[in-house]
């Protein structure tokens, strides 16, 4: 007799642990519904409108042959426009902030040297697109990334 009364209570306090634990994540769950899932919609909402800007944008000045503006200069060269990039990137230093070093189809194009010491380039728009430079092929990589 004892021990069964000892079992029921294990398992009342095992039952009543389990409700805790339900109410706890219906709480959270709740609160994920009500505030982090609306904003995070609300967050890609407005990448998703960005980047469609940023699609029109590059329609807008696509063009039949390549053209970029690199230090004030026009480059219709690929290979060109690359070996620029290459020594805009060497003198890119660490701790010096994003410089502007051109455009290309309507995007302001920034380079910045990471912590680690990897050249970045970025490209601006409504939103801001970034891809670290680099590899065997530089000058045909740099301009292929942008």
């Amino acid at each position: 007799m004892l021990a069964e009364k000892m079992q029921v209570d294990n398992d009342v306090s095992r039952l009543k642990l389990l409700k805790a634990n339900w109410q706890n994540e219906q709480v959270m769950l709740e609160q994920r519904i009500h505030k982090q899932y609306p904003l995070m919609l609300e967050v890609c909402k407005d990448k998703m409108e960005k980047l469609q800007a940023d699609i029109q944008v590059a329609e807008q000045n696509r063009q039949l042959d390549f053209l970029i503006q690199l230090d004030g200069i026009n480059y219709e060269e690929r290979m060109q426009a690359g070996e620029v990039l290459l020594l805009l990137a060497k003198l890119t230093e660490r701790d010096q902030p994003s410089k502007v070093i051109g455009q290309y189809r309507g995007f302001l194009l920034s380079l910045f040297r990471s912590i680690y010491d990897n050249v970045h380039i970025r490209v601006q728009g409504a939103e801001t697109h970034s891809a670290e430079l680099g590899g065997q092929h530089w000058e045909i990589s740099l301009v292929s990334k942008i």
